[in-house]
């Protein structure tokens, strides 16, 4: 996969990644779907095609990305992004988030990490959240159907939110950091399971 597919919509990121995960074309191992945000749900990010210049981040509510193996090592595929796809895990988070060591922590990302299965089978987005008080959508919508659940049509701010308490794994940037780099399958924890600051949790 060398170009953006014929389903993708700008500013649908989430959709997006969805799909992205599930093509056979990605031709990756150990798949997993990435949100990136933090509590604040202010979150630059840096190598964006919507960047108002190619010095300048955008700074998303949240971003969402696929990472996969090739090769034994990880690979970030981010349709959004100016950068090689698929780039390098260690270059795209030196990339797309150059001053995390002297950024104030309010700006830090944080990652959930959700395994391609588990986001299949739970993840729904009507869409609402990209329509103003008049209905309108702010960006056009995929020409796809909505994605929904037998038991949900709409969850994506839980999925989001970097608290304990749903699918997937949050981990801070440093964490990300250090699982990407050692190349290593990432662990499912319980749920419920505590943790604390700095440490995979969620």
């Amino acid at each position: 996969m060398t170009a953006r597919p014929a389903w993708y919509a700008a500013h649908y990121c989430e959709e997006n990644a969805w799909r992205l995960a599930a093509d056979p074309a990605l031709a990756a191992d150990d798949v997993h779907v990435v949100f990136i945000s933090n509590p604040a749900r202010a979150c630059p990010v840096f190598c964006q095609r919507a960047a108002p210049s190619p010095a300048e981040p955008v700074c998303w509510d949240y971003h969402v990305v696929v990472v996969g193996r090739r090769g034994g090592s990880w690979q970030v595929f981010d349709l959004d992004s100016t950068l090689a796809f698929p780039c390098a895990a260690a270059e795209y988070l030196a990339r797309a988030f150059p001053h995390v060591a002297t950024a104030d922590p309010v700006w830090h990302p944080w990652f959930r990490v959700v395994d391609v299965a588990t986001l299949r089978a739970h993840f729904a987005s009507d869409r609402s959240h990209m329509r103003g008080p008049d209905g309108a959508f702010s960006s056009p919508p995929p020409a796809l159907p909505c994605i929904r659940t037998p038991t949900d049509s709409m969850n994506l701010w839980k999925w989001v939110d970097m608290t304990p308490g749903w699918h997937g794994r949050v981990l801070d940037f440093a964490a990300f950091s250090a699982w990407v780099a050692a190349s290593e399958p990432l662990r499912r924890k319980s749920r419920n399971s505590p943790s604390g600051p700095g440490t995979p949790r969620g």
